[in-house]
């Protein structure tokens, strides 16, 4: 029954699009978690990360805030700095990491902790075994864009299959993704 169903959308989706009517897909997926309305995730960063690449996470906190559309800002970054080592910590406080945890993991990971259906602290892990640069550069991957990947998550979206969303699963190296696409947008607007 799935399959015919299935197979029903994509005839009228190809007629659809036969007679140029465009037909809009999104990929975007949703923990079924979100941040409290009287709640910011406010993150402490790790001391060796570079200016540049704080201020590529400020601006990630920026845009997922503005797309939120919530009067309070639902992501924040302090002023001060962490040199923790040991990821995560389950301690109520939100830390972002650069921990080398091996070729076997992602190179961004977002622990998030909860009491019911609410987001109430996340901690974020840059994976240092693999290699960064705050730009698209040969072999390397760009901070900034796993930043706004992973704040995405501290929200509470999950894994995108919209190619070029800044959620999409995969991140590649060379490449900058830090404009958030219509994908990430509306997964943040029916969350919050």
């Amino acid at each position: 029954m799935r399959i015919k169903r299935l197979l029903g959308l994509l005839m009228l989706m190809s007629v659809l699009l036969s007679l140029g009517i465009p037909v809009m897909v999104y990929g975007y997926s949703a923990s079924g978690y979100s941040i409290a309305s009287n709640t910011t995730i406010e993150f402490t960063m790790n001391a060796n990360f570079s200016s540049l690449s704080k201020a590529h996470f400020l601006d990630g906190v920026l845009e997922w805030n503005a797309k939120a559309g919530r009067t309070k800002n639902i992501l924040g970054r302090s002023g001060s700095s962490h040199h923790l080592t040991q990821y995560p910590q389950d301690d109520g406080n939100n830390y972002v990491y650069r921990v080398d945890m091996g070729s076997n993991v992602y190179a961004g990971n977002t622990k998030r902790y909860y009491i019911g259906s609410y987001i109430t602290s996340a901690d974020i892990n840059i994976n240092m075994y693999l290699n960064w640069a705050n730009s698209a550069q040969i072999g390397c991957l760009d901070t900034g864009s796993v930043f706004w990947h992973e704040l995405g998550h501290a929200a509470g979206l999950s894994e995108s299959y919209a190619n070029g969303a800044v959620m999409f699963y995969q991140m590649p190296v060379n490449t900058v993704r830090r404009t958030l696409a219509q994908d990430d947008i509306n997964g943040i607007q029916w969350i919050y």
